[in-house]
Parts: structure tokens; sequence; C-alpha cells
């Protein structure tokens, strides 16, 4: 089904199998089930949890588990990508760590085969329909109708020109990488298995007279191996960015997990968070339900303040804390929502909004990043919402932690001062003192102090 399963009692449970379900010399009574999804969506496994000390499963317990298995999926992935890398390199083919490295291998290999002085690769980014060309220093975005090459991306054709300039569609900013002028030219796109269209190979300037139609048939015969080649790499990269952001993500989770104070939790997870998507701003905004407030700290030491905007669908961080629903605008500035006198302080343009939820689903806040700076974006991706919601995880337990903390300290304090003045009120104002004192640490609406617990005070 591609859904958790938490099993209360395996041996009233009718799918319970002790040959599939368990290991062998082991026994359980409770357990749960989480499947192992790609990151493209796809079941590559299960991962099973037996028999808990705390003797069941629950939604605290199945939120981390989901959590684990996304990760364990995206391992997964990176593994086998690293053995098809491994399996290319084998045959002959380079495979480097970095895009810009493996496509300036390809390209050289390429341009041996085809007897011309370079090549240059194109990956066409299909969510912002953009061609990318990726130098050691650089990413450079165009438009994917831009040249000969958003010509090819268009049409899905092959072009061979003898003489490239003379073209109309021909534009030096984008056909020509090189300090050289282009002669002759051949343009083909490469597909993945799928037939599915991730980039743009361009041969320039045959050494001995033009590209002939043998050299096209060549080409074109090596689009699909060097399709995959790239559909690969850029999946292999896109690996590694998630990889490392889970690493942070612990990193920082291991920073929020000893603050007890809200208002350092805030400030600690605002200033942390930004860096997982490379974002210029970031914000953590906690939910305080008595005021119908969402609330923030920015500044550092002595200059830090807090801030406070009203809990409502009117702005992007109120719409995400009513909903539950995570937001990505690419251009924040033309949603009704966003609101510059609380989001839009340092002229953003774009923002990512996750929920920060409990183990029973409330919604304790939200986490805000604006203005994507690193990259051919300046959006956020889908990988950074991805990263966004696991660092989500953690930072609601820790939030919860401090909340408990911080009544479990009120709590200790009102015991201590109803003791010390309990002899000197009457039974009336004791009992009322009592109650307000548990109300106030169980955030209840109303409590009836019984004989007992008055007699602690008055035997």
């Amino acid at each position: 089904t591609g859904l958790p399963l938490i099993v209360s009692d395996t041996l009233t449970d009718p799918r319970f199998g002790e040959s599939g379900d368990i290991l062998v010399g082991m026994s359980t009574r409770s357990m749960l089930v989480v499947p192992i999804h790609s990151p493209t969506g796809a079941i590559i496994g299960a991962l099973q949890a037996f028999s808990p000390v705390s003797g069941f499963f629950g939604p605290a317990e199945q939120k981390v588990g989901v959590s684990i298995a996304q990760m364990f999926g995206v391992a997964f992935e990176l593994c086998e990508l690293s053995a098809s890398r491994v399996s290319m390199a084998q045959r002959g083919i380079p495979i480097e760590q970095s895009k810009a490295q493996a496509f300036h291998s390809l390209c050289e290999n390429v341009s041996d085969v085809l007897e011309c002085e370079r090549c240059c690769i194109f990956t066409v980014d299909a969510a912002t329909n953009v061609l990318l060309y990726w130098t050691f220093d650089d990413v450079i975005a165009y438009s994917i109708d831009q040249g000969l090459a958003g010509l090819c991306a268009a049409t899905n054709e092959a072009i061979r020109l003898d003489y490239a300039h003379l073209d109309p569609n021909f534009d030096e900013m984008i056909d020509n990488q090189f300090d050289t002028p282009v002669r002759s030219i051949m343009v083909v796109p490469l597909r993945d298995y799928k037939g599915e269209l991730v980039g743009i190979i361009e041969a320039q300037n045959k050494r001995k007279g033009v590209f002939s139609r043998r050299d096209q048939a060549s080409l074109q015969a090596l689009s699909q191996q060097l399709g995959q080649i790239v559909s690969n790499t850029i999946v292999f990269a896109s690996m590694q960015e998630l990889v490392k952001g889970h690493s942070k993500v612990t990193e920082i989770s291991r920073k929020i997990a000893i603050e007890t104070n809200s208002a350092d939790l805030v400030s600690v997870a605002s200033e942390e968070v930004g860096q997982l998507v490379y974002a210029a701003n970031s914000s953590v905004f906690l939910v305080d339900r008595e005021n119908k407030q969402m609330w923030t700290m920015t500044g550092h030491g002595d200059d830090r303040q807090e801030i406070r905007l009203p809990i409502s669908t009117d702005t992007v961080a109120g719409f995400v804390c009513t909903t539950g629903q995570a937001i990505n605008l690419e251009d924040a500035t033309t949603d009704p929502r966003f609101s510059k006198a609380f989001e839009g302080a340092i002229g953003s343009c774009s923002v990512a909004c996750v929920p920060l939820e409990d183990d029973i689903g409330e919604v304790l806040g939200v986490i805000e990043v604006l203005n994507r700076q690193e990259g051919p974006f300046s959006t956020f991706t889908d990988g950074d919402i991805k990263i966004l919601r696991a660092m989500a995880v953690p930072l609601a337990a820790a939030i919860k932690r401090s909340f408990l903390f911080r009544r479990t300290l009120k709590t200790v304090r009102m015991i201590k001062y109803f003791q010390s003045l309990s002899m000197n009120l009457r039974l009336e104002d004791a009992q009322k003192a009592i109650s307000a004192a548990v109300i106030e640490s169980l955030q209840c609406d109303r409590c009836s102090t019984c004989e007992i617990v008055v007699q602690i005070y008055y035997p």
C-alpha cells in the first residue's frame, strides 16, 4: 500500500507471518513497518521495528520511523548510483565527482571521437524551463528557447550546420562558450533510458572540413548512452546534496536538543536552519494560541527582540500555520499572502515555509526561509523542502520539550511557594490557589481540588 503500519499485537493479526515478518530465533508482539521510498517515489523496501522497550509503538515512533526511512531511501539510491558509476568507469567511461568535471571529461572524449575542436553539454531543468551550463566555478542558466541549443530542446531534433553564424537561430551568448569563433556545429538532444530529454550536446568546429552525415549518425548513436550518464550524474549530485543536508540536520538537532528556553531555541534554530538550504534569511515562528499570535526572535545578544504577527491566512507563515500545508513560492511578491511588513523586510522574492508539527499533528509553529543564494536558481527546490521537513521533526520535538520544561518549572516553583504559605491560608483560599496552579501547569480550563489534596496541607 505504500503506507506505514503499526501492529499492536502480532499474535492476533492474520497478516503476520513467522517466516516473512521476523528473523529466526526472535519473538515479538508489537511491530512498526514503514515503506522505504526512493527520491523519485518508488517503493524500494521496508523498515521493520520490533517490540519497543515502552511496550507499544505509537504515532511518535511512526513519525521517527518515516524520517529514518526517507534517509535510507536516499542512501540506498546513492549506493546504486555509486555502483553504476564504478561500472561505467570500468568500461572506460569517465565519471567524476562534480557535474562540471563529469561533463568536461565526456566532452573531451566525444571531441576525440568526432575529430572536432570542442564540445559542450547543457542540462535541461524541466521544473524551471531553463538550460544549464556547468563551469568549474559557476552554473549559467539560459532560457530553454535560446539559440541553437534551445531550438534543439524545443524540437527534439538534431541540427547540423556548415556555417553556424549564418543561421538566424545561432546565439553567440549560449552557442559559443569559448573564446574562438564557431564555424561548423552539430547539436543533438540527450535522452535517458525513459526517453526523457535531460540535456543537449553541441559539437563545434570539425578539425578538417565540416561535419558529415556520418558524424551526425555517430553522435546520435552515442546520445542515449551520453544521456544516461548525464542523468546519473545529475541524480548522483542531487543525492549527495540530500545526504549533506541530512548530515547538517543531525548537527543542528544536537545544538537545539540542549536548549530548554523557548526564546533561545528560536534564536538558535532561526540562525542555523537557513544554512541548510542556502537562504539569505530564515525564521522559526512559534504559536502563541492564548493571544492568537506567532512570534520569533531577531538579532543577537542585547539587540535581540521579539517580533509578533497574527495567526491568519493573510500571511505566508500564518497560512502554513493555519492549514499545515507547506508553501514554496518562486516570486512571493506576486502572492497576496506575502506580507512586506513581516516577511519582506529584506526585499525577498522566493519564499519556502513548512509547518512544525508534534507527534499528534498539532502545529507548533513554522520554518520560513527567504531568497535562495547559491546555485543556478534563486528559488527553493523540492529537495530544499524535503530537507526543511526533515529538520522540522527534531525541531518540533525540541520545542515541545521546552514547553514541558517550562510548565514543569512553573509547577515546582508554585508547589514550593504554596508549601511555604499554606499554613497561613484559609482552607478556601488554599483550594483556589491550588486550582490556579494546576490550571496554569496543565493548561486546562478548570480544576477542582479534592479533599485528599487539601489534607496534604491541612492534615
